[in-house]
């Protein structure tokens, strides 16, 4: 296990990108979105003690928004 610092606007990961980790957010917020017509749409909001990345243990091999 290891800790990752995001700073405001920095991405975790990019839609379609291969999962590779689980995250559990410790503070702050990470907006989901997707990407259409080169921008960004957010489509909601997880906080602290939510995680992301967890469809990798439903078989799931690419993120389907980015954060």
């Amino acid at each position: 296990m290891s800790m990752k610092t995001l700073k405001k606007g920095e991405l975790l990961y990019n839609e379609g990108d291969k999962i590779l980790n689980v995250y559990l957010i410790q503070s702050g917020a990470v907006n989901l979105c997707l990407t259409r017509n080169k921008k960004n749409v957010d489509m909601f909001q997880v906080g602290a003690s939510q995680i992301l990345g967890e469809q990798v243990l439903l078989g799931l091999s690419t993120f389907t928004t980015a954060a």
